[in-house]
C-alpha cells in the first residue's frame, strides 16, 4: 500500500502548472481540491490527480469537424472555415440587395 502524499502550495502549483497564486485563488473558490490548515494551504497528491484526469475532454475533437466546409466545384476543392463562409454569404447577400433596388424619380 502506497502512502498519501501530501503537498504545500508549491509543490501543488508546481504538480499543476499553475502559479502559486492561481492556485491559492482557484483552491479558495472550490474549483481545486485543497485544505487551509493553520496559515498555509495543504493538498492530497491523489486528490490533485484526480482533479487532473477530471479536466480531460470528454472526446477529443475528430479532424472531420464542422469547422471547416468542404464544397466541391468544377474538379476543385475549396476549404473554408464557418467565418469566411458567413462573410462570403453576408457579401452575396449585400451585393443582391444593392442590385435589386430600383431608382425613384
Amino acid at each position: 500500500m502506497r502512502a498519501t502524499r501530501t503537498l504545500d502550495l508549491g509543490e501543488a502549483a508546481e504538480l499543476l502548472h499553475l502559479h502559486p497564486n492561481t492556485l491559492r485563488e482557484r483552491t479558495a473558490c472550490g474549483d481545486i481540491p485543497g485544505a487551509k490548515i493553520g496559515r498555509s494551504w495543504g493538498y492530497i497528491e491523489d486528490d490533485l490527480l484526480v482533479y487532473m484526469r477530471e479536466q480531460y475532454p470528454v472526446k477529443a475533437p475528430s479532424p472531420c469537424s464542422t469547422s471547416k466546409r468542404t464544397a466541391k466545384s468544377g474538379g476543385r476543392t475549396f476549404v473554408t472555415t464557418d467565418g469566411e463562409y458567413v462573410r462570403q454569404l453576408e457579401n452575396l447577400i449585400s451585393e443582391r440587395r444593392k442590385s435589386a433596388k430600383t431608382s425613384s424619380r
